[in-house]
């Protein structure tokens, strides 16, 4: 983007806020106005350089995920999303292929019914908070886990 762009863009912008102060427009109209200014600005301006840090972020320290032995053929994957009133997080979705495990951890909204193969168990204790567990079967397999989103990490097994 060039400056001389920018610069229009945040001419137009302060120009559309100086109007919203020295005029009587509805509140919304204002700020819609302003909004659309800001996403403009924000897609043209930074929109590479938000995609490319989406795959900077780790799933697996952002959700505290853990994999530990369970029993003979089954290992424990234990993690801590990050609290929303409106989301669950109903368990894992599981694809080998004999040689890489993929462990998918959907969610969604809690008014509705999410189909997973492996359901989760709520937990939850004073010192640690809550966390979900889903017990996966598990043949010694590369294991690659992933959310809802872009990220696909390997999972390293715990002691």
């Amino acid at each position: 983007m060039t400056g001389a762009i920018a610069q229009k863009i945040n001419r137009e912008a302060k120009m559309a806020m100086n109007r919203r102060f020295k005029t009587r427009w509805p509140a919304t109209a204002g700020r819609a106005s302003a909004l659309a200014l800001l996403v403009t600005f924000n897609s043209a301006c930074v929109g590479a350089s938000v995609e490319s840090q989406v795959d900077k972020v780790s799933l697996v320290d952002a959700w505290n995920i853990k994999m530990t032995r369970h029993d003979a053929g089954h290992v424990l994957i234990s993690y801590q999303p990050l609290m929303s009133s409106a989301l669950k997080y109903p368990g894992a979705n599981i694809h080998s292929d004999g040689r890489t495990l993929r462990v998918s951890l959907p969610h969604c909204l809690v008014t509705h019914k999410c189909a997973v193969a492996v359901p989760s168990a709520f937990k939850e204790s004073p010192g640690r908070g809550f966390w979900y567990e889903v017990v996966v079967p598990y043949n010694g397999e590369r294991v690659l886990v992933d959310g809802d989103g872009p990220v696909v990490e390997e999972l390293p097994l715990s002691r």
